[in-house]
C-alpha cells in the first residue's frame, strides 16, 4: 500500500469508530436512534439535488465551467444513498420489514 491509500484507510477507520461512539452514546444514554436520521438526511439531498440540478440549468449560460454543478450532484447523491442506507437499517432494526420479503 502506498502513504495515500493507508492515510484513507486509517481515516475510514476514525470515522467508523467516531460513528459507533455517537451511536453508543446516543442509544446508551440520551435513549435516541441515530439511525433515524436518516430519513432528514435522504430529503434534505433530494432538495439539495432538486437545488443543483434547476441551478445548473437556470445558469448554464453564464457559467463557462460548471464545476461547482457537478460537486454539487457528487456530494448530494452521496448524502441521498448514505441517508436511504441509513433509513433502511433502522427499518430492519425496528421490525418495520417484518413480512416484506427482499428477495
Amino acid at each position: 500500500w502506498g502513504a495515500a491509500a493507508g492515510g484513507t484507510f486509517t481515516l475510514a477507520v476514525v470515522l467508523v469508530a467516531a460513528w459507533w461512539a455517537v451511536d453508543q452514546y446516543a442509544d446508551q444514554i440520551a435513549t435516541f436512534n441515530v439511525l433515524l436520521l436518516g430519513r432528514y438526511i435522504t430529503l434534505v439531498a433530494v432538495g439539495g439535488l432538486v437545488l443543483a440540478i434547476v441551478g445548473g440549468f437556470i445558469e448554464h449560460r453564464r457559467m463557462r465551467e460548471e464545476t461547482h454543478v457537478m460537486a454539487a450532484l457528487f456530494a448530494n447523491a452521496l448524502a441521498a444513498v448514505g441517508g436511504g442506507m441509513l433509513w433502511l437499517l433502522y427499518a430492519i432494526q425496528s421490525g418495520a420489514l417484518a413480512g416484506v420479503k427482499i428477495l
